[in-house]
């Protein structure tokens, strides 16, 4: 596919302008086979639990965000405040997990949550979207 070819040769350098690729899902994402980062970028991984996990970064930081697996299906990582951080790209995952890459634009504090769906059998006929996954960033200057 020529997608594939291009994005293996231009996306290691072109990270923070991946939306130039012009390939996505929504107005607010990219997908792509591969989204990367530095190897050293911090990351979080959303949780099912209360609290939520937290992490704090610097700003102008990519942060991996990691959403679980869960049955079949995985779905966008969702911002509380899109002024505090800006999706740079995400990705499924072979294990129906979810990498998504940030940037920390401003000092602030935004929510992350990823929302799961249901098998068929718990739930016939319905597309339920149920909170499930769910984490905070603190962007500091």
């Amino acid at each position: 596919m020529a997608l594939s070819r291009l994005h293996r040769i231009l996306v290691p350098s072109l990270v923070g302008s991946v939306a130039l690729l012009g390939y996505g899902c929504s107005s607010q994402s990219v997908v792509l086979s591969s989204c990367l980062t530095a190897s050293k970028a911090p990351t979080i991984t959303l949780k099912d639990i209360i609290p939520a996990p937290r992490i704090r970064v610097p700003v102008g930081t990519a942060l991996v965000v990691l959403e679980p697996p869960y049955w079949l299906r995985d779905t966008e990582v969702q911002v509380t405040d899109g002024k505090v951080l800006k999706e740079q790209c995400s990705v499924s995952l072979s294990n129906h997990g979810r990498r998504t890459i940030f940037t920390a634009l401003r000092p602030g504090t935004s929510g992350l949550s990823a929302t799961i769906t249901p098998p068929q059998p718990f739930s016939p006929g319905w597309d339920l979207n149920m909170p499930g996954w769910l984490g905070t960033v603190i962007v500091v200057h």
